[in-house]
């Protein structure tokens, strides 16, 4: 049988349907209408849709002849095609399969954009037409536009014409008596986005109205990662595509910028069914899956299916994790991206930290310390021991961070808090003894957070445990209070660090509580380092500059003691993209960020939101360089972006200075009053 004999008979019976059940066929007309209402401006995104099943690498849409040409280069129609275009919810394509569509419904779309649909598909020509549907069946009445096909004759002037593009693109439609206003609307949304996970269309090219634009889509696999690049116009992003096992569908999308992961923008993480929603994933990445939407695509309902789809998502971003926890994919800047804190809500939000925690405390894997489990059973540092320490506590007892992983992915810690991993305790510290080869520092650290803890701890049974406690390093290895015979026989650097991070006063009551009695002769006294070549400045009064403060703390002091300063700040805490702000006498502001060194010949680097601070505040902002040693130095550079030559590297987004020995500015010069006034 010819194509126009099958066709011929397609329509036969389709008007034979529509003449024996005339109200019916009328109510047709109106479904028709509800669902290119409810499929608003995304007759472009069903055409894409369509063309992308049918395997279509390329796509263009332009003005033709007053109306609009749509062309794609993929396979051809065939009946059943035609038949499925023509019936409602006739689709042979099916959910959870291979194609993106599934109700049968979508090219409805087109009867808001246009009053006449050509179709050009191989041997098959024909039109979709009101009137002329009304004309062979003798209505009067309203009648649906996507229903019934006409022939096309051999003088129709649109056929005629539209052979040019026929012999260039197997699949051709022409829309004719176009809604302007409708169709600027609908192509107007477009971007790129909508590209991402089709699974063949590369190139899209729109040229309507004020809209002329070339999206392109292009995929490469590089070290076991598959990535996708999608250029619009001048703008490009570049995104990691992760797939789930088994699924061709669900897959989950990282925006990568230079190599590192990034958090997508709010607008960008997005769920998808194929094309985007607007629906919020929860976390700043793209989530894609056979969701269920409403007719417009743009909201997502939480059933079951959906459901399904989510954890399907959660569950492959949960296998990067492993890899990147077992080393064996590096992603930087993965656990920075999870973590972000997006001020996007929705249903997906609270949703993703319960799953993902879920997910991972159900996953074994290869654990830092050589360990098996999930990753929720790694203890984490508590931010009152140093990290070598913490290391030493947890080798052999507990899965850790150690400090490669933490090179590598410096967020990791804020993820694992995220899904519940537990911090190393007091009492786990503790409980090791005197069988942990810990360090001064680390002893030091230990005692101090006791007295932090249980300075006002009133229980007999808590003193009598932490008196049996080796807690003390003498000449003769570690000794408890009990066994304690003279304080004078613990190391005064010891109690000097101990004294550095808690108040002396604090240390002095705690050790009676223990049973130690503290003469004042040798409560512990923290010995200053000498001040560099800046000793000699003028001063309200000596810094008060301690040998085991941390740079900022010693900057901090620094700063105050100088005659024009009023007060410092210490607000570090508050990630401004500095650490200290400064008022001075005339009441001007300076904000500071202090970088610690070994040497001044060793390189710094800010982090870009340090690097952006610093680049808005202009001469407001100040870096001072820390030699934080036996011998205190610090050196100031007012203006950094200006003054300095910063690269630019990938590790976290960092800028690094490795130059900045000539640039150092006299501190008095930068927070004099009349330094101020000239500016």
């Amino acid at each position: 049988m010819s194509t126009t004999a099958s066709i011929s008979t397609l329509i036969a019976g389709l008007v034979g349907e529509a003449a024996q059940a005339p109200c019916l066929f009328s109510d047709l007309a109106k479904i028709e209408r509800y669902i290119a209402e409810s499929y608003k401006t995304r007759a472009l995104i069903e055409l894409l849709q369509n063309a992308d099943d049918a395997g279509a690498t390329d796509f263009l849409a332009q003005p033709f002849e007053n109306g609009l040409v749509v062309v794609n280069n993929g396979r051809v129609f065939t009946l059943a095609d035609v038949e499925a275009l023509c019936r409602s919810g006739a689709s042979n394509k099916q959910r959870g399969g291979a194609t993106i569509g599934y109700r049968g419904i979508g090219f409805k779309s087109v009867v808001n954009l246009a009053e006449q649909v050509y179709v050009f598909s191989g041997e098959h020509r024909f039109l979709f037409d009101r009137e002329r549907t009304r004309s062979i069946l003798g209505f009067k009445h309203d009648v649906p536009l996507i229903r019934i096909p006409h022939l096309l004759t051999p003088d129709d002037l649109i056929g005629k014409s539209i052979g040019a593009w026929c012999a260039k693109y197997p699949t051709v439609f022409y829309f004719g008596a176009l809604d302007t206003r409708l169709l600027f609307e609908d192509f107007g949304t477009f971007d790129s986005g909508y590209l991402l996970f089709l699974k063949h269309l590369e190139r899209v090219n729109l040229h309507v109205g004020d809209i002329d634009q070339v999206f392109v889509r292009s995929c490469h696999a590089e070290r076991n990662r598959h990535f996708t690049t999608l250029i619009d116009g001048s703008a490009k992003t570049s995104w990691e595509i992760l797939f789930f096992e088994g699924d061709g569908v669900a897959r989950v999308a990282l925006k990568v910028d230079d190599g590192l992961i990034v958090p997508a923008p709010l607008e960008q993480a997005t769920i998808h069914s194929f094309t985007p929603t607007t629906e919020y994933s929860g976390v700043p990445v793209k989530f894609n899956g056979d969701f269920t939407t409403d007719p417009s695509r743009k909201a997502v309902d939480l059933d079951g299916i959906s459901a399904d789809e989510f954890l399907r998502s959660c569950s492959t971003l949960g296998s990067a994790v492993r890899v990147a926890i077992e080393r064996q994919i590096e992603r930087q800047g993965l656990f920075g991206a999870l973590t972000t804190q997006s001020s996007g809500q929705g249903q997906f939000r609270p949703l993703f930290w319960k799953t993902m925690s879920s997910i991972l405390a159900q996953t074994e894997m290869a654990l830092p310390g050589g360990f098996r489990g999930p990753l929720t059973s790694v203890r984490l540092r508590p931010e009152w021991l140093n990290h070598a320490d913490y290391e030493c506590i947890c080798a052999g007892r507990w899965p850790y961070i150690d400090r490669d992983l933490l090179v590598t992915y410096p967020e990791v810690e804020v993820f694992l808090a995220a899904v519940g991993a537990h911090r190393l305790t007091l009492e786990d510290a503790l409980g090791c003894g005197a069988d942990v080869d810990l360090s001064l520092r680390g002893r030091a650290e230990m005692l101090a957070r006791c007295v932090t803890q249980f300075r006002y701890d009133r229980e007999d049974d808590r003193l009598t445990w932490l008196r049996q406690l080796p807690l003390f390093p003498t000449g003769k290895g570690l000794v408890a209070a009990v066994d304690l015979a003279d304080v004078k026989a613990v190391s005064s650097d010891f109690f000097s660090h101990v004294a550095e991070i808690v108040e002396p006063s604090d240390l002095a009551f705690v050790l009676k509580r223990l049973g130690i009695n503290v003469p004042s002769v040798i409560t512990p006294v923290v010995t200053n380092p000498t001040i560099a070549s800046l000793a000699k400045r003028n001063f309200q009064g000596a810094p008060a500059i301690a040998k085991w403060r941390s740079a900022e703390r010693n900057a901090l002091e620094f700063i105050k003691a100088m005659n024009t300063v009023l007060g410092v700040s210490d607000v570090s805490q508050a990630n401004l993209g500095h650490d200290l702000e400064v008022t001075l006498k005339s009441g001007k502001r300076k904000l500071v960020e202090v970088k610690s060194v070994a040497t001044f010949a060793e390189p710094f680097r800010l982090t870009s939101n340090e690097y952006a601070a610093a680049a808005a505040a202009g001469s407001d902002y100040v870096l001072a360089v820390v030699v934080n040693s036996d011998q205190f130095d610090i050196r100031f550079v007012s203006n950094p972006v200006v003054a300095l030559s910063f690269e630019r590297r990938c590790e976290r987004w960092s800028w690094q200075c490795s130059d900045y020995d000539s640039a150092g500015s006299d501190p008095e010069q930068i927070f004099s009053a009349e330094g101020w006034a000239k500016e």
